[in-house]
């Protein structure tokens, strides 16, 4: 079986971790089996002060980015990211592969293109899994991440989060 490739992409606080994550309990719903993170989005009118990333296999979260400076972390658009977070990342989706149906990585951006961020995990990802990938990024960004990772659009499925959700899950779903 081929990878297919879906991509959740749309303008920045447009509802793109939102629509993917109502994909993915869908999914679940549907007795797929899940695995890779997705951050833990936060309610609509409130201070964002920290993000967590949730894997999808287990359930179990981590935080990934905060306002507040943290020992081990980078400072990037106005958060200290916790550079233990990629790796407990890559480690639990690693860990998933043989059970996935479906892979999500939220998000791919400028990071990535930086051959930094969840860059390695993407490579390992495109280079071993042969089920189903979702990756979310912004509408800025999609061009170039289909060009550097060398992206078939043969297989690729693109929802965005500005259109009706429930018109294009049907797409993936079917």
């Amino acid at each position: 079986m081929a990878l297919s490739i879906i991509v959740v992409t749309g303008e920045i606080q447009s509802g793109r971790t939102s629509l993917v994550h109502a994909l993915c309990s869908r999914l679940d719903t549907l007795g797929n089996q899940l695995g890779g993170v997705i951050q833990v989005a936060h309610l609509p009118h409130k201070e964002k002060i920290s993000y967590a990333i949730s894997d999808q296999a287990t359930g179990n979260c981590m935080e990934f980015k905060t306002l507040k400076e943290h020992p081990d972390s980078f400072f990037v658009d106005g958060y200290y990211v916790h550079k233990e977070a990629f790796k407990w990342a890559y480690d639990v989706t690693i860990a998933s592969l043989d059970k996935a149906d479906y892979i999500v990585i939220d998000e791919i951006g400028p990071l990535e293109l930086q051959q930094k961020g969840f860059h390695l995990l993407l490579e390992k990802l495109l280079s071993s899994f042969e089920k189903h990938l979702i990756v979310v990024t912004s509408n800025e960004h999609v061009d170039d991440i289909i060009k550097k990772y060398q992206l078939s659009t043969y297989n690729m499925i693109i929802l965005e989060s500005d259109k009706e959700w429930d018109k294009q899950m049907n797409r993936v779903l079917s």
